[in-house]
């Protein structure tokens, strides 16, 4: 991604113009369109965020690996035939 960012910035400069938005055909749009369509199409629900945030996947690893290790003492606990 930051390669692309600066492609743009490098053609830019070399054409001494302004960015100009574009939607996904490459028609240009206002600012304003361009926000309407990220809002539209390309932001994250908040449920996805919360569900895959650092702090929610880091407990759920957590939890992970303690029914693992609680699975295996089980079985150790088991006594033999």
């Amino acid at each position: 991604m930051a390669t692309h960012l600066l492609d743009r910035v490098f053609v830019v400069a070399l054409k001494d113009q302004p960015y100009e938005l574009r939607d996904v055909d490459g028609t240009p749009v206002s600012p304003e369109r361009a926000r309407q369509i990220i809002a539209e199409k390309y932001t994250v629900p908040e449920e996805v965020r919360k569900r895959n945030n650092r702090k929610t996947r880091q407990t759920r690893v957590e939890k992970q690996a303690e029914r693992q290790f609680a699975h295996r003492e089980r079985g150790k606990e088991s006594p033999p035939a």
